[in-house]
């Protein structure tokens, strides 16, 4: 029986024949289109039991009907939402907030509502960045409905750990893509950094435009973002990254625990501009030991962005007697203020410029060592065959715009130290945060140091060793390496976090249900208050 060359409704005719079917509308195109994704039944009737092409039959069927699932609402695709329009799904689908999780028993991704099976869809085939993610949530904020996220990776070794984001996404599918791949890169940074933390990442996708930027509407929405975190249950604790700040954080931590990265003036570990700086130092300096280049001493380097890593960074290579340092930033008048800042201590030795956003003439610029630190995914097939530069270190997160780039570098001869070492320090404070302060922390120190085995500067070494004993992209290398010691169990609390997040689907998280208003449930059911 030849099925494959048999269009939708011939292959029907004859399933009909053996199978029963029920079919529902599509909930999104309202048409009765075959999809076994909105519960079609499937009863095989005793004559087809027997048939001896049935299972060749059910796997075209299920191929067939993947093929053309609701081939009326392509355009309508839950991917291809902005944030706007998924939260308004969500209503419309009388959704408060949804999730997709991992099971560990049945290695199955189930979801939270039928009405979002596209996305566990894709997820399942492995795209979107997903590599078995423990756990993703999302919901509306209650202030300003923008769509808040939370991405869960791997947390043998304890709690997720990961900054907030704030940035417009295009669509679902991108903010899956970023959160999914965000997560489990910090859940490898931490592996390496030595930490007893997992994989994680907080987003909060906004519209269009500069509203972000109003004083009011971003206060309202990190509240937003701290009554979401609340609701986890510890499973994420979050705190500041690119394009938040320690004030936002403060605004997270007013309405939650499980807010890191909170303002120094309340016990928290503020900005981590001054130890990321010394972080990155001690990577240059394992990147230039490993090639055999001498010192920091009178290299030149050219620096991406003069932000608050990159001021911290400007004043620690001046201290280093490095020749030259050539610098740019998109603001002017930061650019003056570090201009006046190092003037006499620089000596001659700094130039800093404003440029546009985007500006691609300091790629051009020769050196020996290029650092990103400001925006991500500028390391592109464009940018990096016009460099002139024997290493890149920065701390700007995802440096690379695609995987490809990696290799790129390597046909180049440029050694790559991949961003999520030299930049760990943020994630370091970060967990460190509710154990106290330190004058001049040890814990913190020997991230910095030569003698620890997990330093910054030991672990590049050991990454940029292996990537060139297998001729691998030292990403590859590190990834390879981290992944390994994220099978490492806490050693107090192992499997903390997946108990929390089980917590969460027997609550009913997805259906609104908050963790007092269980708890006070079970107090009157057992008669303790």
């Amino acid at each position: 029986m030849a099925l494959r060359g048999l269009v939708l409704d011939q292959f029907v005719n004859i399933l009909s024949k053996n199978l029963k079917i029920k079919t529902e509308g599509c909930r999104r195109c309202s048409s009765t289109c075959l999809n076994l994704k909105n519960k079609i039944s499937v009863t095989l009737t005793p004559g087809f039991r027997s048939y001896r092409y049935r299972d060749r039959l059910l796997q075209d069927y299920r191929k067939t009907i993947k093929r053309d699932f609701c081939a009326n609402s392509k355009s309508e695709s839950l991917l291809s939402l902005d944030a706007e329009s998924f939260v308004k799904f969500m209503k419309k689908e009388n959704i408060s907030r949804c999730m997709i999780y991992f099971d560990d028993a049945t290695q199955k991704v189930n979801i939270s509502h039928p009405q979002i099976e596209e996305i566990g869809d894709r997820l399942r085939s492995g795209e979107l960045n997903y590599d078995s993610h423990e756990g993703i949530f999302l919901a509306p904020g209650a202030r300003t409905q923008c769509l808040l996220a939370a991405f869960i990776w791997n947390t043998n070794r304890g709690q997720a750990c990961g900054g907030i984001t704030i940035r417009y996404h295009k669509n679902i599918s991108e903010l899956l893509q970023d959160g999914n791949k965000s997560s489990k890169t910090l859940g490898i940074k931490a592996a390496l950094a030595g930490l007893w933390a997992g994989g994680g990442k907080g987003m909060i996708s906004v519209p269009a435009g500069n509203k972000y930027i109003d004083p009011k509407f971003r206060e309202d929405v990190f509240l937003d973002y701290g009554e979401f975190l609340t609701s986890l249950n510890g499973c994420l604790l979050s705190g500041t990254t690119l394009g938040s700040s320690v004030s936002d954080i403060t605004n997270v931590y007013s309405r939650s625990r499980y807010a890191h990265s909170v303002d120094e003036s309340i016990g928290g570990s503020g900005s981590a501009s001054k130890y990321t700086a010394k972080g990155v130092v001690c990577a240059m300096e394992a990147a230039i030991d490993f090639l055999q280049l001498g010192s920091l001493q009178g290299k030149t380097v050219v620096l991406q962005g003069a932000g608050n890593v990159g001021t911290v960074l400007i004043e620690e290579l001046l201290k280093q007697d490095v020749r030259h340092i050539y610098a740019t930033d998109t603001n002017q008048m930061r650019v003056q203020d570090v201009k006046d800042m190092f003037e006499k201590q620089a000596r001659g030795r700094l130039t800093l410029l404003k440029v546009p956003f985007g500006d691609r003439n300091i790629y051009r610029q020769p050196c020996d060592i290029f650092s990103p630190c400001a925006t991500p995914k500028v390391l592109t097939r464009e940018t990096i065959p016009l460099m002139d530069t024997r290493i890149i270190c920065g701390a700007a997160n995802h440096q690379t715009e695609e995987d490809s780039d990696n290799s790129l570098m390597l046909e180049r001869n440029i050694t790559f130290v991949t961003d999520f070492v030299p930049n760990r320090m943020a994630m370091v404070r970060r967990v460190m945060e509710p154990y106290g302060r330190l004058p001049g922390d040890p814990e913190l120190m020997k991230h910095l140091s030569k003698d620890w085995e997990h330093s910054i500067y030991n672990t590049t070494l050991r990454i940029l060793k292996l990537a060139e004993k297998e001729k691998i992209p030292p990403v590859s290398a590190a990834y390879r390496l981290g992944k390994d010691r994220t099978k490492d169990l806490h050693p107090l609390f192992p499997y903390r976090c997946k108990k929390i997040m089980q917590g969460l689907i027997a609550t009913e998280w997805h259906n609104g249900v908050e963790y007092l208003k269980h708890s006070r449930v079970i107090s009157e059911c057992t008669g303790h208050t």
